[in-house]
């Protein structure tokens, strides 16, 4: 589920089931999560974790890349995503709104789910100085 992803990772190292995890995704079992539980198994995530401001948090590197939840829920996430992506604080996002999902396949994106008329994920990229947003195709169950 959601939560602060700081402290999930924390407490996933405290208690040693990091290894415990990638081992059951090596072996193909199922791992699922929203919001912080979802960016937590990419190489880094966009997250709320420290009150003040959105922040670029290193993860557990299971799914390559960066995974940013919210993206049309939250009026921060969007601009904040585009400044790390401008900084270069990060190259490329995986920005998914509520009410989407992506589902990933021995570490490849396979596909997008949208559980809501409308809701998205995208990859998030910059090109020369544009900013790319572009809608990964969805399988539609609303």
């Amino acid at each position: 589920g959601g939560g602060n992803t700081k402290s999930m990772l924390a407490v996933f190292n405290e208690w040693d089931i990091i290894e415990l995890l990638k081992s059951a995704y090596e072996r193909g079992k199922v791992l699922a999560g929203v919001s912080a539980g979802a960016i937590c198994w990419f190489t880094q995530g966009i997250t709320d974790s420290w009150k003040d401001k959105l922040r670029v948090l290193d993860c557990l590197n299971m799914l390559p890349g960066c995974c940013c939840p919210h993206y049309n829920g939250e009026k921060d996430r969007r601009p904040s995503l585009i400044e790390f992506i401008n900084s270069a604080q990060i190259k490329s996002c995986l920005a998914i709104e509520d009410g989407a999902a992506v589902h990933y396949k021995a570490g490849s994106l396979s596909t997008a789910v949208s559980f809501y008329k409308g809701a998205n994920a995208f990859n998030i990229y910059k090109e020369n100085s544009t900013i790319n947003e572009i809608p990964i195709d969805s399988i539609k169950i609303y």
